[in-house]
């Protein structure tokens, strides 16, 4: 298998992919579910672009990956991806393109890659936010029917406008995939943020 899985990538080393997914929503403005509140004793009225608004986005994009063997188990990985958030009735509309430089390294029943992670993100078409730094993502096969996979990241962020919000971004996935059927699986998966700003109160 390991040197099938070698002539395959000698012979095609590269892959494209796209996607698009149906995504609703509860609240597609990310705005207020209250008709007034009150701040520091004084009633507000938010404006009706700014409430609660329930509606249906999409989220599309593509992949592209390329590789090229170095030694029996090492190689050389780049990739570039965009996704784009279209919700209706928003001008917040979100997105972003990541490019990966990395190395691949293969185990007897899976890979491990460690890489670096550039990426540029518009929110509502303009500039929004960028970031850079490294992820190390293992995959293994366990008996014919589980798959685990675990990624980590740590990014540096930095914000065109709003530079309070520069800081880091530290990321955990974790999934478990029980294939039922050749290229048909099921999924769990958990995942964990921690991100760290300029200003204490935001961050989570």
């Amino acid at each position: 298998i390991r040197l099938d899985r070698q002539a395959l990538d000698r012979l095609k080393r590269w892959t494209v992919s796209a996607f698009i997914t149906l995504a609703p929503t509860t609240n597609v403005t990310s705005g207020t579910s209250q008709n007034s509140f009150d701040l520091s004793g004084a009633s507000f009225v938010p404006a009706e672009t700014e409430k609660k608004k329930s509606g249906l986005g999409i989220i599309y994009g593509a992949d592209l990956a390329w590789w090229t063997p170095l030694t029996e188990d090492w190689g050389s990985v780049a990739t570039l991806s965009t996704t784009q958030r279209d919700y209706t009735g928003a001008t917040h509309d979100d997105r972003s393109i990541i490019a990966t430089l990395g190395l691949r390294y293969l185990l007897p029943a899976g890979v491990i890659t460690p890489e670096w992670v550039v990426q540029r993100r518009w929110y509502g078409g303009v500039p929004y936010q960028y970031g850079a730094g490294p992820r190390v993502t293992w995959r293994n096969m366990v008996g014919t029917h589980h798959r685990f996979t675990v990624s980590t990241s740590l990014m540096m962020q930095k914000y065109d406008e709003l530079t309070y919000q520069d800081g880091r971004h530290f990321s955990v996935l974790a999934s478990w995939d029980y294939f039922t059927w050749p290229g048909q699986f099921l999924r769990l998966g958990v995942a964990a943020d921690i991100e760290q700003t300029r200003s204490p109160h935001l961050n989570y």
